[in-house]
């Protein structure tokens, strides 16, 4: 039986005792922190700043909860106005739309997946498909609105790991959806759609990293 225990303190995920680093910290671990962002935490100083980090980190935490219960859990005589949806009630009524629009099915909210050759793991937000065109459809909740190019790699690499651990849909085209859906409720979500050809690009360049980390964890060691 396979034994799997979540993220931790540290960003890695554990199964069967063996320890995997997630796609965020690698990615972290790479890339240097914006210039910007280092100037904003000088001039904040540190109480504030983390202050400000654990508030943006809860609500990330839970805008993530209200649209995976949304999507995937919810009581289907639940409504999106009641207490547990209603700071978001907006914005899942237009992804729900655009969702409903592309005719997609639900198949997998929340989902931990692992890349056994690369030693990394993560969770896929949301997974849909389209039978009727044979496409499998990768969701990411970013509450932020800042887009970097690292977040395609990321959502690419959970598409790469969801195909490896469910061969049954490798006849299916990969389509990854990114959502910026904003802070503010009165926000319309933005979704960013990517096809195969730059999903498969992304996953390209995310191997490259995972070497390079891989490589910067044997020189940092000697």
């Amino acid at each position: 039986m396979t034994v799997i225990k979540g993220r931790n303190s540290k960003g890695q995920y554990e199964k069967d005792g063996k320890m995997f680093v997630s796609v965020t910290t690698l990615q972290r671990d790479l890339f240097d922190v914006p210039i910007y962002l280092l100037k904003w935490y000088c001039k904040l100083g540190f109480d504030e700043a983390m202050k400000i980090f654990k508030m943006a980190g809860a609500y990330g935490t839970a805008l993530h909860h209200a649209f995976d219960t949304w999507f995937f859990k919810r009581n289907k005589t639940q409504l999106v106005t009641d207490s547990e949806f209603s700071e978001y009630s907006n914005r899942i009524r237009a992804i729900q739309g655009f969702i409903e629009k592309n005719k997609l099915e639900t198949v997998a909210g929340e989902q931990t997946l692992f890349d056994e050759e690369n030693c990394v793991a993560g969770t896929c937000d949301a997974v849909f498909k389209k039978d009727s065109v044979k496409e499998i459809w990768f969701f990411d909740w970013k509450s932020g609105k800042e887009k970097r190019f690292k977040e395609t790699m990321q959502v690419a690499e959970y598409a790469n790991m969801f195909m490896c651990m469910h061969p049954e849909y490798n006849a299916y085209k990969k389509v990854m959806c990114i959502v910026y859906v904003g802070k503010e409720d009165s926000a319309i979500p933005e979704i960013k759609i990517y096809q195969e050809d730059v999903i498969n690009y992304a996953i390209r360049m995310f191997k490259a990293c995972a070497e390079l980390h891989r490589y910067k964890a044997f020189i940092e060691n000697l």
